[in-house]
């Protein structure tokens, strides 16, 4: 396979797309380039220049698709409604808008996020259709996400005094609620305070059934899918959050401590009425997963994970398993095999060390793990990308004395 290199000339404004040194094909473009963008489920360029987006395919040295800004401008029902000046002449507002030179892609889709001539646009990057103009609209997008499962989208948007959480359906082309969630003046002051910090945070969203759970601008929310009211929002900060499977509780993450700080602190909230379970957070180190196991859920962090019961708040087990870098738990009867680093132990129901020393099953810590768990004759089979051994489950021992190691092809066929 051919490796493509994108090169911007400043004079000529061409896309040269090469192999090695020298170029396949040269596409010229009318004005200023501005931004350019991989597409990486179909492998075009995306390409926004001054006045126009396309999409450019390397493979046929062709533009598969155009949007023009009189094409955004003429699709303007409310016309003088959204003018760029109300909006620009607010300076803090203003910065909260994506760049006009900016193109982005919403996470989890095909779609794509623009402003073109001061209106919000979001374009299916497979066909180039135009799915949302905020044009039409009587209010701007500050933040987007995509619900996979609905076809919708979850905009947080402002619109006078009030910044609202508006649900779009794109198959109807219509809004099918909008909810005040914010006030203009307390909502730029937070995502002030947040730039300022700036803290590692993730806007998203999860929905059930009947409601959505979206975090914006790292506040928590729980709404009615059906009538966007707001069911209760998180009373603190919300970094990251995790529903539990059978939704009754939803995990928060906070970061606690210093711009610098790896501290984080844990919360659950009880889903259906938005209270605390927890009287105290629980403060720990930086975390590598979470995930729940029904009546209790995990936390591995930095060297080790622990279980927390959802009804007490409380550690499982007094001390914590001990692990550099924890990837994977795997229960097996009352017992737990989990992988740390590139190496896995053995721990019994209480936390304690079943085997006396770790077993190395990697070279690299990056390495795959295809196989890990318990067979026949009470042995551990695992196989990993370096690999494979069994191991006596008992002492933790391993039965060959010498590994059966893989090839680099070998490898590759495995993963393929």
């Amino acid at each position: 396979m051919k490796k493509i290199l994108l090169l911007l000339t400043l004079s000529g404004m061409s896309i040269g797309v090469f192999a090695q040194r020298q170029a396949d094909y040269v596409s010229k473009f009318d004005t200023k380039i501005e931004s350019i963008l991989l597409n990486n489920l179909t492998g075009s360029v995306l390409v926004k220049e001054a006045s126009k987006i396309s999409s450019y395919n390397p493979q046929s040295n062709a533009v598969d698709w155009t949007i023009t800004d009189d094409q955004i401008g003429k699709m303007s029902a409310l016309g003088t409604v959204n003018k760029v000046g109300d909006f620009a002449s607010d300076l803090d507002l203003a910065k909260l808008l994506q760049s006009s030179d900016n193109l982005s892609f919403l996470e989890n889709s095909p779609f794509i996020q623009a402003n073109i001539n001061g209106k919000d646009v979001i374009i299916n990057s497979l066909d180039g259709k135009v799915v949302f103009n905020s044009g039409q609209k009587t209010y701007r997008v500050i933040l987007s996400q995509y619900i996979p499962e609905d076809d919708k989208f979850l905009f947080l948007t402002t619109e006078g005094k009030d910044f609202k959480c508006v649900l779009y359906d794109l198959k109807t082309g219509a809004d099918k609620w909008a909810t005040t969630v914010a006030t203009k003046e307390s909502m730029l002051k937070s995502f002030s305070i947040k730039t300022a910090n700036k803290l590692a945070s993730k806007d998203e969203v999860v929905t059930t059934k009947d409601a959505i759970f979206a975090t914006l601008n790292n506040k928590l929310y729980k709404l009615n899918k059906e009538t966007g009211k707001i069911e209760w929002s998180a009373t603190e900060d919300v970094n990251r959050f995790y529903l539990s499977n059978d939704a009754k509780h939803v995990i928060t993450i906070r970061n606690a401590g210093s711009i610098l700080s790896s501290k984080r602190a844990l919360n659950v909230i009880v889903s259906n009425t938005g209270a605390l379970l927890f009287k105290d957070e629980i403060v720990t180190k930086r975390i590598s997963y979470i995930e729940d196991w029904g009546n209790k859920f995990l936390v591995a962090h930095s060297n080790g994970f622990n279980f927390f019961d959802y009804s007490t708040g409380k550690k499982v087990w007094k001390k914590d398993a001990k692990g550099d870098d924890i990837k994977r738990v795997i229960p097996i009867g009352n017992d737990y095999l989990y992988i740390a680093d590139n190496e896995m132990s053995l721990i019994d129901n209480e936390g304690k060390q079943k085997w006396k020393d770790f077993v190395e099953i990697s070279d690299d810590k990056e390495d795959a793990v295809y196989f890990l768990d318990k067979i026949d004759n009470n042995k551990v089979f695992y196989l990993t990308g370096t690999y494979g051994n069994m191991v006596d489950y008992t002492t933790g021992k391993k039965v060959w004395k010498g590994n059966i190691k893989f090839s680099q092809a070998a490898d590759q066929h495995i993963q393929r």
